[in-house]
Formats: C-alpha cells, sequence, structure tokens
C-alpha cells in the first residue's frame, strides 16, 4: 500500500499467515517468498486482497455514504490492517471500528484516532485498560457500548482514576 503505514513492517511468524519458521521479512520482499494460500504454503486462516477491487469498493462505499449523509466508521476486525484502516480514513471514513481494546491498541499506534469499540469493555478492568489507553492517546475519541448501569459506572469510575 502506498500510505506509509505497511511499508513500515516486518513480518514474522508470529503473524497470521506467514508460515511457521519464517520471518523477519520486510513486506517488500513477500512476493518473492512463493507463498501462495491456495497451495498451502501459508497459515491458515488468511486474508488476501485485490488492491484494485478494495480501492474500487472503498471508493464506491464512501460516495454512497456521503451521498446518505452518513458517517461510517468501517470494522477492522477481519483484516486487522492499520494500513487499511488509514487508507478508508484517507478517502473519507469517520473512523475504524473495532472489537476490543487490544484491537483499539494497534488502530491508535498507527495514528488512527477516531475509534468505536464493537464490544463491552470487560468489567471494571477493561474499564481501567481502556482509560489507560486514552491516557496514552489523548487526542483520540474512543466510543464504547456498555449494556448496563453497572458497565457505564464502571466506565466513569476509571476515567475518573486515569
Amino acid at each position: 500500500m502506498a500510505d506509509g503505514i505497511i511499508e513500515q513492517d516486518m513480518l514474522h511468524d508470529g503473524i497470521r499467515g506467514v508460515p511457521p519458521g519464517a520471518g523477519p521479512i520486510p513486506l517488500d520482499a513477500v512476493a518473492a517468498q512463493g507463498w501462495h494460500p491456495a497451495e498451502g504454503t501459508m497459515s491458515l486462516p488468511v486474508l488476501t486482497l485485490d488492491e484494485e477491487a478494495f480501492a474500487g469498493n472503498r471508493a464506491l462505499m464512501l460516495r454512497y455514504a456521503a451521498e446518505q449523509g452518513a458517517a461510517i466508521a468501517p470494522h477492522s476486525k477481519t483484516p486487522m490492517a492499520p494500513a487499511l484502516a488509514a487508507s478508508l480514513v484517507a478517502a473519507g471514513a469517520w473512523g475504524t471500528t473495532v472489537a476490543d481494546i487490544r484491537q483499539a491498541a494497534v488502530m491508535l499506534r498507527a495514528g488512527l484516532n477516531r475509534l468505536i469499540l464493537a464490544n463491552q469493555v470487560g468489567g471494571p478492568g477493561g474499564a481501567r485498560r481502556l482509560a489507560r489507553l486514552h491516557e496514552a492517546y489523548p487526542r483520540a475519541e474512543i466510543y464504547a457500548f456498555v449494556d448496563s448501569p453497572e458497565a457505564a459506572v464502571s466506565l466513569d469510575a476509571a476515567w475518573a482514576e486515569a
């Protein structure tokens, strides 16, 4: 991707899809490895991407959202690729949606500052972790769902402590 985020990364066998024993490998050297998901040379599950199709779909989706007056935060759970999320934001998405606090940390480290946390934070301990994460990224806008008054109290208390 040409957005400058993904080019800095190195792959290793701790990353989904990378074969055991591989790495560290710069992303620009991946094609030379001869890995092909359909041939069993990569650990599964793995997501592959047609960049041209992605760009077309991104443009279509964001154009439609704009025509409807909708601000969207596409879910980053499946690819967990900050570069893809950043390209969506650069093209007009409001932000990105993540599944949990760990995924939020990944996106915040990559410079994405508008997040929706799609699941509950996980009680007082999760609320404290989220508050600490926000303290580390004070410019971030993080929207969290709560499923009970107790969850709201936990978040409020965690923010007061931070």
